[in-house]
């Protein structure tokens, strides 16, 4: 049993995935300050019997709490964290991946410097394909407790790392921290092959309405200071996807395409056809 409350309660759901399950709670406490920092909640499905059985024979220096669910498959993700909330006692809460492992040690020391912050804390992925998209967005946020008392959720869709960015943006509550360095290792097997994601189904309204409550909540002036306090990262971040579009426009590849000459004579018998005078 923990004496301490713990400042961070990790939630995974997870799926017959037993041994990158393992291997992802390991890596947390072989890079943590202090064991009582941290929690762990696993969220099986109820049918995954072997999976549930295999982790109850598993021994951790942390506290693990296995927590068994009706089965809302890979599009209910957001359902499983929503529903775990009220088995973690953390004052923040880590959207895991059973597919994540932990690189940065001392975590829970950085983690610990935010307190009482109302912040979204986004750690950087090593995933050699998301380079670059993982410098503005993240497949795990580090979520304020208060966020769910307010909302009464952390996420009204399945891919909740997209949705709960998209608000937090908004309101320049987010701090895309260094320090903090996940390895994610996005395996495809039976659990997720097959999986794809309509963005038309991303819940704007459900967003909107959640971005409107977390804006009362915060204030103008909060508002404000937030704004002035990330308008150094907002700059950096448009000139960095300003300099990868022109690199991308005098790439070899796309003057290539350009410069074609199908492309150029079709481009000049347009011109043409529309400097024509009409009868």
């Amino acid at each position: 049993m923990q004496s301490v409350k713990p400042l961070i309660t990790f939630l995974i759901p997870t799926r017959k995935r037993l041994g990158m399950l393992k291997a992802s709670i390991e890596s947390l406490e072989s890079t943590c300050s202090k064991f009582n920092s941290f929690e762990v909640i696993a969220i099986f499905d109820e049918d995954d019997i072997d999976t549930i059985e295999g982790m109850k024979a598993l021994k951790f220096q942390c506290t693990v709490k296995i927590v068994i669910s009706k089965r809302h498959g890979y599009y209910g993700l957001h359902q499983y964290i929503n529903n775990a909330y009220e088995h973690g006692s953390g004052s923040w809460f880590w959207l895991w991946n059973d597919d994540l492992t932990m690189v940065s040690t001392g975590w829970d020391d950085v983690v610990r410097g935010y307190k009482n912050r109302f912040v979204i804390l986004n750690s950087s992925n090593i995933n050699p394909d998301w380079s670059d998209y993982c410098k503005d967005a993240t497949i795990s946020p580090l979520v304020p407790r208060r966020w769910f008392e307010l909302l009464k959720r952390f996420s009204a869709y399945s891919q909740y790392d997209t949705y709960v960015n998209s608000i937090a943006y908004r309101l320049n509550i987010v701090i895309n921290e260094p320090r903090l360095i996940n390895n994610h290792e996005q395996v495809h097997d039976e659990v997720s092959d097959g999986i794809s994601y309509d963005v038309s189904q991303f819940p704007a309204v459900d967003s909107e309405y959640d971005y409107l409550l977390l804006r009362q909540y915060l204030g103008k002036k909060n508002l404000f200071i937030n704004w002035l306090e990330r308008s150094p990262y907002r700059l950096e971040r448009a000139l960095r996807r300003k300099k990868r579009h022109f690199k991308r426009m005098f790439s070899q590849g796309y003057l290539h395409s350009r410069l074609n000459w199908k492309n150029v004579s079709k481009k000049i018998f347009k011109s043409l056809q529309s400097k024509t005078p009409k009868e």
